[in-house]
Parts: structure tokens; sequence; C-alpha cells
């Protein structure tokens, strides 16, 4: 989440409207950071929701590095950006098939700042491909690869 932070925090448009989901050991920490960033940008905190594809269908874009996440948003046609701080977290993003062509990854490198100025035709073309990968990696084909192995 520190990551997360450190990338929203850089945000060079000061349009984007964040909206933080979820609720853990680091709340404290968010909340202060929501606090110190003022009015510089809308940051709307949320902690844990029941309904989560509702925010997932109502933004741009979705910051997640969990592969659960990443498939949620891939399901419903979003860009996903993950941004990572170590190397074994890297790896886990890049393991994912075809990942370079449907995941925008950053680190203090690759900022977020490049993903949001990203054209729209590059944007179109990662989410179709992600879209697809989503639809061929769903509970019900993993169920069918499962019970494929289980049966030989």
């Amino acid at each position: 989440m520190r990551e997360y932070l450190e990338q929203i925090s850089n945000i060079r448009d000061t349009n984007v409207i964040v909206d933080i989901c979820g609720d853990g050991s680091l709340r404290d920490e968010v909340l202060e950071f929501i606090s110190k960033s003022g009015k510089k940008r809308v940051i709307n905190y949320h902690g844990f929701v029941k309904d989560i594809e509702s925010y997932i269908d109502n933004c741009d874009f979705v910051l997640t590095s969990g592969y659960l996440g990443i498939l949620e948003s891939f399901a419903r046609k979003k860009l996903v950006i993950s941004v990572y701080d170590n190397e074994l977290k890297h790896d886990y993003l890049r393991m994912i098939p075809n990942s370079q062509s449907m995941l925008y990854i950053c680190n203090a490198k690759k900022t977020l700042n490049n993903a949001l100025f990203l054209n729209q035709l590059e944007k179109q073309k990662m989410i179709e491909t992600a879209y697809e990968f989503s639809s061929n990696h769903s509970w019900d084909s993993m169920r069918k690869n499962y019970l494929e192995l289980w049966e030989r």
C-alpha cells in the first residue's frame, strides 16, 4: 500500500479522483496520507466495502497487485495498474502470462503518471487483451482444468 500512496502523491493531474477501498493494518497510515494531501487532490477513503464491483465499474483504472483483483478488473474491462517495490512482487506480476501487453506495471522509474498519459489506443488494446485473458481464466475454466487434471 505504501508504494501506491507514494505513486498517488506524485500524480501531476489534479483532476484525478482517487477512491481507496479496503481496510487493514495500514488504515491509519492511509488516513494520515489523505489528511496531509489536503486539497491538492480528491482522495476518498471507503474502508472495507461489500460491493467492490460497483467501485470497479465506476472507475477509469484500478490500482491493484493482487491476482484476483487484477482478474476481476480485467473481466470488467478496466485498465489495471500495479506497483511493485521489490523483485519478488515484480516477478509475480511479470509471471502472469502476457502481462506486458495487458497490465501496466510501475516502480520508482516507471510511474503512475506515465500510465495516466497512455494514448487511448494503447489503453484500449491493453483492456481488450486483458478481457480476453480473464475470459479464459475464469473460475469456471479453472474448475474445469482442475477436474481434468484430477481425472488423469
